[in-house]
């Protein structure tokens, strides 16, 4: 899995849909749910969470426009700063705004 490879650590499907669901019965907004767990994060976490959006963006082999909307929502939710967050974008192949 994305999170496997870059965290070495196995995380399940049935975990990762729990977190999906609970974002979704909260009905929050991408931005808002990062800027809940972005205090509890250091600047390794909050890459591999910008990595592994991304990647999972590309699995499909294109990256949509709705897709670039979320992935730079969950960075300013992160609050990365921009040098960073352009980097990052820049070596996962992510437009940059």
């Amino acid at each position: 899995s994305i999170y496997q490879e870059l965290t070495g650590i196995d995380m399940d499907a049935e975990e990762i849909e729990k977190v999906i669901d609970i974002v979704r019965l909260e009905n929050i907004k991408i931005s808002e749910y990062a800027s809940q767990i972005c205090g509890s994060l250091n600047e390794q976490g909050k890459e591999i969470i910008i990595r592994a959006a991304s990647r999972m963006c590309k699995a499909d082999g294109n990256i949509d426009a709705e897709e670039v909307v979320l992935i730079h929502e969950l960075v300013d939710g992160l609050d990365l700063s921009r040098s960073l967050a352009n980097r990052l974008l820049r070596e996962e192949g992510i437009p940059i705004n």
